[in-house]
């Protein structure tokens, strides 16, 4: 266990996919720089798989470049969180994305808009 969740590790992509199948785990998060099988490869295995696709997945990543994180949001990962991380970080984004708390409202600033010929705030 580690801060209250039971963890459930796989060294390889192969054996990560075959594990979540079978351990049905409520979340994965999963490198993309792995051997053998890339992280890539390995959500796109998890989100065909009928016994798997509903699982949300979190990439950890050193790869910043946004098309990496394109792909994955595009082939179905819930988040995308660049190494390194603060603390807290992660089991902050688990927590959203299992539902226990919600995200944090996003500040856009003021919004002006023209409505019946005068600009407001």
């Amino acid at each position: 266990y580690r801060r209250g969740y039971e963890v459930i590790e796989a060294a390889f992509g192969q054996d990560g996919c075959s594990k979540a199948a079978s351990e049905r785990p409520q979340i994965i998060l999963l490198d993309l720089m792995m051997p053998v099988m890339d992280g890539l490869e390995v959500l796109r295995k998890l989100k065909s798989n009928p016994a798997t696709m509903s699982i949300p997945v979190i990439i950890l990543t050193a790869k910043i470049d946004a098309e990496s994180e394109r792909r994955c949001m595009r082939d179905g990962a819930l988040d995308y969180i660049h190494k390194p991380w603060g603390p807290g970080e992660i089991e902050d984004r688990i927590a959203i994305a299992l539902g226990y708390r919600e995200p944090p409202p996003r500040n856009y600033g003021p919004v002006n808009f023209r409505a019946n010929s005068e600009t407001r705030e």
